[in-house]
């Protein structure tokens, strides 16, 4: 069995995100698995990445999940606990710059084939539905990987 990039683990992509983003903009500072804290110094968990740049920051929950299709019905549970996940590191962390970050939802998705169902995808995404607002698709070698989430102010 040959091996295929798309097979990492969830910090193996995430890191890849991370250097297409510094590679790609010298103003934009990122920070991967860092711990979060309360006010009270009560350690609440690790964040994946905040991306911080000259007008905007993002902090991010990534995630791996591989369904080897797109709709699944655990997928809206999974998406609403990587979301709640998130929501606390975000209301934790009292060390955010004067730039409240947008929370970002990251999900890599390996298929073995090729996505047969991108119209329910497209549904979920045009309305907002299963946490999902986003997604892309990548082919590499009749392999997908599909990134996808939410993210929102």
């Amino acid at each position: 069995m040959k091996y295929h990039i798309f097979e990492e683990n969830e910090r193996t992509l995430l890191g890849l995100f991370n250097n297409a983003i510094i590679r790609n903009n010298d103003s934009f500072q990122t920070l991967q698995e860092y711990g979060v804290y309360d006010k009270k110094n009560s350690s609440k968990g690790r964040a994946d990445l905040y991306i911080a740049g000259p007008k905007i920051s993002i902090l991010i929950e990534a995630k791996k999940w591989v369904s080897n299709k797109i709709e699944c019905k655990e997928l809206s549970e999974y998406m609403k606990k990587v979301w709640k996940q998130l929501k606390k590191y975000y209301n934790s962390d009292c060390c955010f710059n004067e730039l409240k970050p947008y929370k970002m939802t990251l999900v890599f998705d390996y298929l073995n084939e090729n996505p047969k169902n991108i119209d329910e995808l497209d549904y979920d995404v045009n309305n907002n539905k299963d946490g999902i607002n986003y997604y892309i698709v990548y082919k590499h070698k009749e392999k997908y990987l599909m990134i996808y989430g939410k993210i929102e102010k």
